[in-house]
């Protein structure tokens, strides 16, 4: 047995004792495989250590694999370095690449139709509307026996799905109608979608091969997959309403954060925002805001008190109600100061007045008592 063939054989023995999926071992096996290809031809001799480890995941950046790619063989080489050879792996010299988030491509629901509509059999509409139904993984979709659904609680059954977490998806009772015809029709065995033989499951590419052919039908540019579906299936549902928490559980996530990123592909959502507060009865005390308004004007409704949004109050003014100026339609109670009467009325802003001018302007002989009693620094004239 060669060394590269012992190493991969102990990685594979780890994973299978840890019982990770089949998958998972299968990549992290092909992983590992291109770091040793890439260490024997790079001319790595000596025993494994950090510096080779950091060089070939250099490379992988630098030769312009997408952040899943070098995530994936990050993982594979840390399993190896730790759990085969026993060496401690350098968080710090060896940092696991950040996380990209992007968004998603989605297409819309006449799209969705016009690409099942244009799948070439009838089997191949069924495997694309159980996707878009449900939202269920390829793998999830692939696996899924005639024995996990359940017709009569509406419900599908999902054995280990991704990170070997069993569920329960409910499912339309029009899209059960659709599988029950397509189990007349085909009557498949074991698996719902059948492959080659009777019995056997439908192959990955396969099924992800007849999706491309119903794209290309449909006349859409796009690049379209069976995770497509998923997210669509997720984006709609918010769309239509569904609520966030049921779809976390439907799509099998951890975490509902990872459900809400799909509330940014949404167009609609954010319009549906409906406040409680709005649909009250409220029967409200009518009482004065003591705190704001002047004694003399306690009986003028605290609604007039409002203050305009292009209106800057003047700190040295609290005692005149400025939210009155600015409008021309109505007149407030007449505010009475020892024997005179001020009538103040609702018009733009005048120009203020100083109180050594006040006589002068007003031609009053009570004036000084009320500028000194009631009105501040400067005050306001109606003409």
């Amino acid at each position: 047995m060669s060394t590269h063939t012992e190493h991969l054989q102990k990685l594979q023995d780890w994973m299978e004792l840890r019982n990770y999926s089949e998958a998972t071992i299968s990549a992290y096996r092909c992983a590992l495989k291109q770091f040793l290809e890439w260490r024997e031809a790079d001319g790595f001799s000596a025993p494994f250590g950090k510096e080779e480890a950091r060089r070939y995941l250099l490379s992988r950046y630098r030769s312009g694999k997408k952040w899943q790619t070098v995530n994936g063989d990050y993982s594979a080489m840390r399993k190896f370095y730790e759990h085969v050879l026993g060496q401690e792996w350098d968080v710090e010299h060896l940092p696991r690449p950040r996380k990209e988030r992007s968004l998603p491509g989605i297409l819309s629901t006449q799209e969705v139709e016009r690409l099942i509509s244009c799948g070439r059999t009838f089997k191949h509409q069924v495997f694309m509307v159980l996707l878009y139904g449900t939202g269920l993984r390829l793998s999830e979709a692939l696996n899924l026996r005639i024995v996990d659904i359940d017709g009569q609680r509406q419900q599908l059954r999902i054995v280990k799905g991704k990170g070997a977490k069993g569920r329960y998806v409910s499912i339309p009772e029009c899209l059960l109608e659709v599988l029950r015809n397509y189990y007349r029709a085909y009557r498949p065995e074991g698996y719902l979608f059948n492959g080659k033989y009777r019995g056997s499951r439908w192959a990955n590419r396969s099924a992800q091969h007849s999706l491309e052919q119903a794209r290309q039908a449909a006349g859409i540019e796009r690049n379209v997959s069976p995770h497509t579906l998923r997210h669509c299936y997720a984006t709609h549902h918010l769309e239509n309403g569904t609520n966030l928490v049921y779809l976390k559980e439907q799509l099998g996530h951890k975490h509902l954060k990872t459900t809400a990123r799909y509330i940014h592909l949404c167009q609609s959502y954010h319009k549906r925002v409906a406040h409680p507060v709005a649909g009250m009865e409220i029967a409200y005390r009518q009482e004065a805001d003591r705190g704001a308004v002047p004694g003399s004007w306690r009986g003028v409704h605290p609604g007039l008190w409002r203050q305009p949004p292009h209106y800057k109050v003047d700190p040295f003014h609290k005692s005149v109600p400025h939210a009155c100026l600015g409008r021309q339609t109505h007149h407030l109670p007449g505010l009475r100061a020892g024997s005179l009467p001020i009538p103040i009325v609702w018009q733009q802003p005048m120009p203020a007045v100083p109180r050594h001018q006040a006589l002068a302007v007003a031609g009053q002989a009570a004036l000084p008592h009320a500028a000194s009693t009631l009105l501040p620094h400067y005050i306001y004239f109606a003409t």
